[in-house]
């Protein structure tokens, strides 16, 4: 997993850094400089979530976020400041791909809480009903083999009514 972090402060990185060097399996690139560099590194790597500086020299953080966004419309964004701002106009801009915020000076608990949102996040499995033609369920682009076609049937009948209840009877009648 890659996360990339955005930080005009040198002593902010290094207390990131300090925080979850050791503890996550996680490639970190860290921009301090020219936070625009994170672009180009969006441009040509997969990353799966950014922590941005809300308040930097050069660019405003949200913007930054958006157009992350726009390279990797999957990226999370975790906003980190030490200074007050509006969750809910940022929560417009940027939308699903809000994690959270992050208050400087940095809390363990509260990296660790977002680390492990990142993880479970982009650890889920991809699941994919099929119900035209044949019906079939695909875990991460696999197809599920069910051990009999009863079960497989029944479970068609079960997504077919979307939730609603099913009776004994009715699902006797339908196998």
């Amino acid at each position: 997993m890659k996360i990339i972090v955005v930080d005009d402060e040198f002593a902010a990185l290094n207390t990131f850094l300090y925080h979850v060097i050791d503890k996550y399996d996680i490639e970190i690139k860290m921009f301090m400089k020219n936070p625009l560099d994170s672009i180009e590194y969006t441009q040509k790597h997969k990353v799966d979530a950014a922590f941005l500086d809300i308040n930097l020299l050069d660019v405003d953080g949200i913007d930054l976020a958006e157009k992350l966004i726009h390279i990797q419309p999957d990226i999370l964004i975790v906003f980190i400041s030490g200074y007050a701002f509006d969750k809910e106009e940022i929560n417009k801009r940027v939308g699903q791909n809000l994690l959270g915020f992050c208050n400087k000076p940095y809390k363990p608990e509260i990296l660790d809480k977002y680390m492990l949102k990142i993880l479970n996040a982009k650890n889920r499995p991809v699941i994919n009903i099929k119900t035209f033609g044949a019906f079939n369920i695909f875990l991460n682009d696999r197809p599920i083999l069910f051990l009999s076609s009863k079960s497989q049937e029944l479970l068609a009948l079960l997504v077919d009514r979307n939730g609603a209840t099913v009776t004994m009877g009715e699902a006797i009648c339908s196998l």
